[in-house]
């Protein structure tokens, strides 16, 4: 069964959506009647939201990445085969 929350995509190759877009005006209006922030605020928080998010994934991949050659040679120690799809 495979980890749940392993990353199976690499997340530097992630575009953060467009905030400042139309698709977005919902949101901006909530954030700015609730903080009383602007418009191009509302967006750079939004932005700031993902990016730590994606920062998140990208230490999560490194970790996957690092763990990987570990996993593989406890298999090739133990002589067990690799695990199935």
């Amino acid at each position: 069964m495979p980890d749940q929350h392993r990353l199976e995509w690499d997340p530097n190759l992630e575009v953060p959506p467009n905030y400042g877009g139309e698709h977005y005006t919902v949101v901006h209006q909530l954030l700015i009647q609730a903080t009383g922030c602007l418009d191009q605020q509302a967006a750079q928080q939004l932005l700031d939201g993902w990016t730590q998010e994606n920062d998140a994934k990208k230490e999560q991949q490194q970790g996957q990445a690092q763990q990987a050659p570990n996993k593989r040679e406890e298999r090739e120690d133990n002589h067990s085969p690799p695990p199935s799809p």
